[in-house]
């Protein structure tokens, strides 16, 4: 037999009481067919991803499963829903009462909703639960983003070009903030790779228009065996 609820919380008894209720309430015309006890005993933990998120949704999932979830094993499961919307939501469900005899009163309430009301409440005030995580996930998002995005004549020879791409973009101080829908333009990809010498060989006429456009030197591939004083003049527009 389980035993109630024990957990020292600093968040007001029938707060956690309000927020089990909601947890419990079933959505109209919603169908459930899983192994938990929707809806009676255990319910929604708010903490969800679907195929549409932003990294800052996967990212606080993630954080939650890791740190939280370990510490509760038999109260949480996660199970994947379809979705007339998004396709699909990943959610967290968590057992809310100790058991269905009691009602919903705090004793008997779990000490892993308890702890999820308390992470609901922390991302009220501050929406990322794991600063490091959410960079990591992010900075592989915007690698992502320049594999697809970058133009031909970015070189792709060196096998780290798509990280030296990117820092230098955001050493160009160019906002990259997937979750905002804020991308780099072309024209900031090119002088990014311009900068660090990701310069495609097989893509000159680009490279030297570029460069022309801009008032730039022209890459050094592309300088032949020129007389002293003519190697890295600049393009001038006349």
């Amino acid at each position: 037999m389980e035993v109630a609820n024990k957990m020292q919380t600093s968040l007001p008894e029938d707060y956690i009481v309000d927020m089990a209720k909601k947890s419990l309430q079933r959505p109209e015309d919603f169908g459930y067919w899983g192994d938990a006890d929707m809806f009676n005993t255990w319910g929604w933990a708010g903490i969800d991803y679907h195929r549409d998120s932003n990294i800052l949704d996967h990212a606080n999932y993630q954080a939650f499963h890791r740190d939280i979830v370990p510490d509760y094993i038999h109260h949480f499961e996660s199970e994947r829903m379809n979705h007339w919307a998004v396709g699909w939501i990943e959610r967290t469900l968590v057992k809310v009462l100790v058991n269905d005899e009691d009602g919903i009163i705090f004793e008997n309430i779990t000490d892993a909703f308890c702890k999820t009301v308390e992470v609901l409440d922390c991302l009220q005030e501050y929406a990322v639960l794991d600063d490091e995580l959410y960079c990591e996930m992010e900075w592989k998002k915007n690698i992502d983003i320049l594999e697809d995005e970058a133009p031909p004549m970015v070189s792709r020879e060196d096998p780290g070009w798509v990280e030296k791409l990117l820092g230098e973009l955001l050493d160009m101080d160019v906002e990259m903030i997937p979750d905002a829908y804020c991308y780099p333009s072309v024209e900031e990809i090119v002088e990014a790779a311009y900068n660090v010498n990701l310069v495609s060989k097989e893509h000159e006429e680009e490279w030297l228009e570029f460069c022309f456009d801009h008032d730039m030197i022209k890459p050094p591939v592309f300088l032949k065996k020129e007389v002293d004083g003519q190697i890295g003049m600049k393009f001038h527009k006349g």
